[in-house]
């Protein structure tokens, strides 16, 4: 007897991971993150509904817009990135600016519009999935016990200024560069107060290269080995 696929409705509670747009799902496995892909995890329905972020706190708040930003980010440079990606993310990094304030203000239409960009964010990733800023913020999670997106924020804007190119990119931001877009991010962060845990050491260091995703870091447009992970930590970290 052939088995029928349940159907899959899906009502995003936050701004971010634009999962009910990706064929794809994770869970923590004795503090490791697993994803799992397949299909049959895309949701045939979704509803963006406002009304569901009101009660949300302004720091989860915080947290998953920008976990949206990087992805938009991240599925623009990827290595598999297509036209209809770069398309969806373009948008997305659009909606996020544009509606930032009205969104921490709580207002109907920043929330509503808040939503689409990460839905849009996660169109993008479910073409081409993330980069080596995800790669290498998994382990902030569990290590220091800070949220995804928190995690992930601090990460992107390091590796973009180690790659130093990408100027395309920052043209969605409204700047001539991508450095000009990288101390953009890193001043939003700053007065948003996502800042890097204070109990971080030098010694996690070691712990935290060896827990890099290998399949996101694969994505990324750049090669890095070893030695580029562990400056990346210790800029990330400022240890």
């Amino acid at each position: 007897m052939q088995q029928m696929a349940i159907p899959v409705m899906a009502v995003p509670t936050t701004s971010g991971t634009g999962s009910e747009a990706t064929h794809f799902a994770v869970i923590y496995k004795d503090g490791v993150k697993q994803s799992i892909a397949d299909q049959a995890l895309l949701p045939e329905y979704v509803v963006l509904q406002p009304d569901v972020l009101k009660t949300l706190p302004l720091y989860q708040k915080k947290c998953t817009m920008l976990d949206a930003l990087c992805q938009a980010i991240e599925s623009w440079w990827s290595k598999a990135a297509t036209l209809e990606s770069i398309c969806y993310a373009r948008q997305a990094i659009r909606l996020i600016l544009t509606y930032m304030d009205a969104y921490m203000e709580n207002e109907a239409e920043g929330n509503q519009n808040m939503l689409i960009a990460a839905h849009l964010a996660g169109k993008a990733i479910n073409i081409t999935t993330t980069t080596a800023p995800h790669a290498m913020s998994y382990a902030l999670t569990s290590l220091y016990g800070i949220p995804h997106g928190h995690a992930v924020a601090l990460c992107l804007p390091k590796l973009w200024r180690f790659m130093q190119n990408y100027d395309h990119i920052a043209h969605a931001f409204g700047k001539a560069n991508g450095e000009e877009a990288v101390t953009y991010i890193e001043e939003l962060l700053q007065s948003l107060e996502i800042q890097a845990p204070e109990n971080a050491r030098i010694e996690d260091i070691d712990g935290l290269m060896r827990s890099v995703d290998a399949q996101r870091l694969s994505n990324h447009p750049m090669r890095l080995d070893e030695s580029d992970i562990h400056a990346l930590y210790r800029y990330i970290l400022n240890v």
